[in-house]
């Protein structure tokens, strides 16, 4: 799955990429997003949990910033 999304931050260059380049921190922006823990080779594991009206659902996955 590939999910895209844009959007205009009003902060220096330096700043935003050194926010969203903290996975953390970027985590604590997505609803749903809990158990992330850093691998050895430095990418995450996560757990996403949605709910849409009576369906829920639980999503695990890998993140690694390239």
């Amino acid at each position: 799955m590939r999910i895209d999304e844009r959007f205009t931050l009003e902060v220096p260059v330096d700043g935003a990429f050194a926010f969203l380049s903290d996975v953390r921190r970027v985590a604590g922006c997505v609803p749903g997003v809990e158990d992330l823990t850093e691998q050895e080779d430095g990418s995450y594991t996560a757990r996403l949990k949605v709910q849409l009206g009576p369906i829920k659902a639980s999503f695990d996955g890998e993140v690694s910033l390239t």
